[in-house]
């Protein structure tokens, strides 16, 4: 149980912090690329620490950090990509970004339907946030070449999106699962 609270009070760090990136990116839209490269490098780096984390959280159902081993290898990839060769990857930011949440998205579509299938009732909620993620994920992908500006606030855009999705995942996934876990501890008895 301990490893999965740390889970997920990294998960819930993480999430804010991709909130607040996001934010920032519709705040402050003009910032620097390579800055913003720079900074991102760091966030994925940290966000892949606290998804490999989960994973090996020991999650009762396997539900709220089943896909975390490979998107967090996949993320630490990304994010030594954007800090070793900034320069290069301002080109493939967005895409980068767009896959990132692309996948992400995609992993937290299966979520949701998992969740269906047990029978949670906030499923459809997590499907929401994920057809949206997944959304702003292929408009940044399939144009990256706009200007800085409208990259930046579309980037903001797709990361306050994928924040506030993880972290209603990271809350009510967890929590549901440890409430359904003490209600069939109690039957048990």
């Amino acid at each position: 149980m301990k490893a999965i609270r740390t889970a997920k009070i990294m998960y819930i760090g993480t999430s804010v912090l991709l909130c607040l990136a996001g934010l920032l990116l519709l705040l402050v839209p003009a910032a620097s690329l390579r800055a913003v490269c720079i900074a991102l490098g760091v966030f994925m780096l940290v966000f892949a620490v606290s998804k490999i984390t989960g994973y090996f959280s020991h999650d009762p159902y396997g539900l709220a950090f089943q896909y975390d081993l490979a998107l967090g290898i996949l993320v630490a990839v990304i994010g030594l990509m954007l800090l070793l060769h900034p320069d290069r990857a301002i080109r493939a930011v967005s895409i980068l970004l767009g896959l990132f949440v692309l996948i992400d998205g995609g992993s937290k579509v299966q979520t949701a339907l998992d969740a269906r299938r047990f029978g949670m009732r906030g499923w459809w909620l997590i499907l929401a946030w994920a057809v949206l993620s997944v959304a702003a994920a292929v408009l940044l992908i399939f144009y990256p070449n706009d200007s800085a500006r409208i990259l930046m606030m579309l980037a903001g855009i797709m990361l306050l999106i994928d924040g506030s999705q993880n972290l209603f995942g990271s809350l009510y996934m967890v929590r549901t699962v440890n409430r359904r876990r003490h209600i069939a501890l109690e039957d048990d008895n």
